[in-house]
């Protein structure tokens, strides 16, 4: 568990650096967080359309790290891939439909309330903000209907989730580093799980 822990340890000097605004070392930092679940997942030997989306995340978390709106394209372009290939990694370990068609509306009325949330903030994005949030919200129903009473799934798809709100906030909201406090650790520690049992 050496790359977890690891990758974990990172988040202290990577929320460091938005603190005292050092992009290039947040760059190296976040670059060495990134690896370090790419490493977990070399160890722990994950699906193939898990590692799809775990080093499609890696590079989504270099484009994340420009302030530029194509950039910031790229990179959820980068992440919603991502999604994709996690649903079909869920697929992969079968779907309980019951359990599915009972998170579909609750996952809808949340893609729901953010959209409200946000608004119509994300201006030219919002047709691709909104697309984001239908295949993470699909991501995250299909993980609760794969986990065949293994909450480690569902906890991870949830954080991810979660941290994603920190990155819309982030974009969309009220930049401050804040975001970054709240919403990096639970990505990493999802990425994390996902590496390792999914």
């Amino acid at each position: 568990m050496l790359f977890a822990i690891m990758c974990l340890a990172l988040q202290i000097p990577l929320i460091a650096t938005e603190y005292v605004e050092r992009p290039l070392l947040r760059g190296v930092v976040k670059f060495l967080a990134s690896a370090m679940f790419l490493g977990q997942a070399a160890v722990w030997g994950p699906s193939a359309w898990t590692w799809a989306a775990l080093v499609l995340s890696a590079a989504g978390d270099m484009f994340l790290l420009s302030s530029e709106k194509s950039w910031f394209r790229a990179g959820l372009i980068a992440f919603l891939l991502a999604h994709v290939a996690y649903v079909v990694a869920f697929f992969d370990r079968g779907i309980s439909w019951p359990i599915f068609g009972m998170c579909v509306p609750a996952m809808a009325i949340s893609a729901w309330a953010i959209s409200r949330w946000l608004g119509d903030r994300p201006g030219k994005l919002l047709f691709a903000v909104r697309a984001y949030m239908t295949v993470i919200s699909f991501m995250v129903a299909c993980a609760f209907a794969s986990a065949n009473g293994n909450w480690i799934l569902p906890l991870a798809a949830v954080l991810f989730y979660a941290s994603d709100l920190a990155v819309a906030r982030q974009r969309f909201i009220q930049p401050e580093p804040l975001n970054r406090l709240i919403g990096l650790p639970p990505y990493y520690l999802a990425q994390i799980l996902f590496a390792t049992y999914l």
